[in-house]
Formats: C-alpha cells, structure tokens, sequence
C-alpha cells in the first residue's frame, strides 16, 4: 500500500489560516507567492502572479510545473472564472470541499459524445496558494479508491510533459481532448521554462563529503536507495538535472541520483606521472581524494613532488602524490 505523505501547507502573508494537508519536506513558499485573485488577468499577468509558487510547489511533489501552470490556465480561464476570483479561489475546477468550504456551480462534463451541464459543488480555498498545492496533493496521492490514480502524471514514471497530459486525460477532467489543449498551452506560453532542466551532459563525480546515499529520484517524495557512496569515491553520471531553487543533481545509475552538495565534478582521472613543485607561500595543503577534505598536512614551498596521477575538477588540475592524497594545481607548478 502507497506509504500516505504527510503535508501541511505552507502559510507565508497568506489571508487567512489554510488548516493542514501534506508533502514530505515542503520547504516554506516563495515570498512571491500569490494571495489572492484579482479582476481582468491577461494570460501574462496570471503566469506572473501563480508562476513561481506553482513551480516550487510542483516540483517538490515531483510533478511538472509546466503543466500545473497551464492546468490553472484552462480551468480559471486566466484566473478570470467565477470560481477563481475571491472568495473562492479555486483555479483547478477541483470538486468536493475545503475543511468544510465548498460552493455550487454548473459545470459542463462529457458523457459518451456530448457535453451535459450539472451543478455540482467546488472547494473554496481562503487564497490562490492553498488551490495550487492542493491540486498537487490531489495528484501525487490519487483518490480515495486509488493512490496511483494520477501516478502517469509523476516526473519519475514520464519522459515528458505530455505523458503526464495524456494520462491526466479522461481522469482528471472528462474532456477528450484535455491534453491537447494542456499542450498547445504549454507551448504557447513556453511553460517547459518552468520545468526542472534535464540534460544529457556526462562525466564523473567526486564524493567530496563523508558520504552520501543515492536517491530513487529527484524530486518529489525522494527514497533512499539503500547504498552508500563513500568519501573520495568517483562515479560516472550520465544526466544532470537543475532545479529551480539551483539544486543539481546527477544520474550515477538507473533511479540512483546524488546531491550536487555532496559532490565535485571532475574529468576522468588520467594515469600519467611527473613532478610538481609547490609556488604558494602559505604552502600545499593535502587533501583526501580530488577536492576531498583537507588532512591538516602541507607541503613547504619550494619543495618537490611526485605525482601519479591527475583529474580536472571545475578547471583546476590536481595531482595525486599517492595513496589517494591530492594536491590542487593552484598551489603547485608543474615541472
């Protein structure tokens, strides 16, 4: 059975108490968080109030922002919808009720091949900021009768954005073509901006810290894999992922991901050897492992090394003097 998150909302300037709901670690909102609706939103406008508080709330569910923005889109048509505007706020069109607050309206569903109008009651959220993150709740913890009911729409079991789309079709809203419209919102608007950035880019890390477990995945509910990279150690990476508060984190196996904080990217270690001389004043501090922790031992200026190999870490040049002890290249000229 699906472990049920804990969460409860973050609440900074927000009109009002929102109660609790639950993410694992949800992290205090952005300042520029919206609080409340207002009349005539352009497309712009409405991006610019919701944007950056649904991003942080979306990627911490481990869901896509881009299209939790344009979900918000549709359903409020740009936050100008009666149900969007105060003092309801819900811009998801989300049915039910909210800590006991609800309000009737008619709503159009598709039954078999047409559109029907019934009247049904909506959550009324106390500001914009308790409707994004409860949409999100919504999302990464399912229905009632089923926990992986939006699990199609979760970062770790998509390749895009339009996986989560087509999976939200015919499950979130009745509409048959709900992720077509999604989409064509997504790219107009160049939503994707939003979204956490994936590249390709690889190469090796370097454990820079004591240790550090890999993680199933990188955002969202992250588990532990039940490994430990240790200090000094390198791995091979083969995707890098940016977060949007800078976070980075690298692919070092299949669903095992490392903190950026953790580590140091480095080249591949070349095997060669030669002398190096150390220039600085203050001496040649000795590190454990490529840009590892300093061992409290330095080397004298003027004096003379041998070194056994070397690897480029963020552009500077280190030298091992053996038994994985390293030397920077700032400190030291090669002779």
């Amino acid at each position: 059975m699906k472990k049920k998150i804990m969460r409860q909302v973050a609440a900074l300037s927000l009109a009002g108490a929102v109660g609790t709901t639950a993410t694992a670690a949800v992290a205090p909102l952005l300042q520029t968080e919206p609080s409340k609706a207002q009349a005539a939103y352009t497309a712009q406008s409405f991006l610019t109030q919701i944007g950056p508080t649904a991003q942080q709330v979306a990627t911490q569910y481990g869901l896509y922002p881009s299209v939790m923005i344009a979900q918000a889109m549709l359903e409020s048509s740009y936050g100008n919808s009666k149900l969007a505007q105060a003092p309801n706020y819900n811009i998801f069109g989300i049915k039910g009720s909210y800590y006991g607050q609800s309000v009737a309206y008619q709503t159009q569903e598709w039954r078999d091949d047409h559109y029907e109008t019934i009247t049904q009651n909506f959550k009324r959220y106390p500001n914009l900021t308790a409707s994004i993150q409860d949409n999100a709740i919504k999302l990464r913890e399912g229905v009632s009768w089923d926990a992986n009911y939006y699990s199609g729409t979760w970062i770790e079991n998509t390749n895009s954005y339009e996986d989560a789309t087509k999976w939200l079709t015919g499950r979130y809203a009745t509409a048959p073509d709900y992720n077509t419209k999604l989409n064509s919102l997504i790219q107009r608007y160049n939503l994707t901006q939003y979204d956490p950035q994936v590249s390709a880019e690889s190469g090796v890390v370097t454990i820079k810290t004591s240790g550090t477990p890999t993680y199933d995945k990188y955002a969202g509910q992250r588990n532990s894999n039940g490994d430990w990279l240790g200090y000094g150690t390198q791995w091979k990476y083969g995707r890098v992922v940016k977060l949007f508060n800078s976070e980075v984190w690298y692919e070092v196996g299949k669903d095992q991901w490392v903190s950026g904080q953790f580590v140091s990217v480095n080249g591949q270690i070349q095997n060669n050897s030669g002398v190096v001389r150390v220039n600085n004043g203050a001496g040649a501090a000795i590190h454990m492992g490529a840009a590892g922790t300093a061992n409290g031992r330095v080397l004298a200026q003027g004096t003379d090394w041998r070194y056994f190999q070397t690897v480029s870490i963020n552009g500077e040049t280190w030298y091992n003097l053996g038994a994985n002890q390293w030397v920077p290249g700032s400190s030291m000229t090669q002779m």
